[in-house]
């Protein structure tokens, strides 16, 4: 990319994306089920550039798995095959064991958000919610260009639609 782009100013990590045929909809736009299917591909592909195999040998072994806890994504514009998309993560918080990932599709031409989400994720192992291990936190410091500081845990709160 020549120029850098306001959308996605505060992401270090910033790779293309490419659109392929099953992404779009009958109506020749990007299909949100999409939209999910690339963020996750853009968190699997983060986390191979920062802890990468390290991470994967660690988190394969003993029963250990991470999953999404909650995964909140806003679609703030359509997109379409021919358009020239960009992906942006970041690590934003750690709230107690819980990691929250930040993430955008962003229109490079036009320097526009296409969708924005924000997920927790939790590390487990065999069932049951463990720390993530501080070599991980220190490969997210040096991906981040910054310490991501532990805050406490948030109070538990009622999920789904506002009332």
């Amino acid at each position: 990319m020549t120029r850098a782009l306001h959308a996605t100013a505060g992401y270090r990590y910033v790779v293309p994306v490419t659109l392929l045929p099953e992404h779009i909809d009958g109506q020749g736009h990007l299909n949100n089920a999409a939209v999910a299917r690339l963020l996750n591909d853009l968190r699997i592909a983060y986390i191979g550039a920062g802890p990468g195999p390290r991470w994967g040998e660690y988190h394969g072994a003993g029963g250990r798995t991470v999953v999404v806890r909650e995964l909140h994504i806003s679609y703030d514009r359509e997109a379409t095959i021919d358009d020239r998309l960009v992906g942006c993560v970041r690590v934003s918080a750690r709230r107690g064991k819980a990691k929250i990932v930040e993430q955008r599709l962003v229109d490079a031409d036009r320097d526009a958000v296409v969708a924005k989400a924000w997920v927790v994720q939790l590390f487990l192992e065999d069932g049951a919610v463990i720390e993530f291990p501080d070599f991980y936190w220190d490969a997210i410091a040096v991906a981040e260009g910054r310490v991501i500081p532990p805050e406490p845990r948030a109070a538990a709160s009622e999920w789904g639609a506002p009332s």
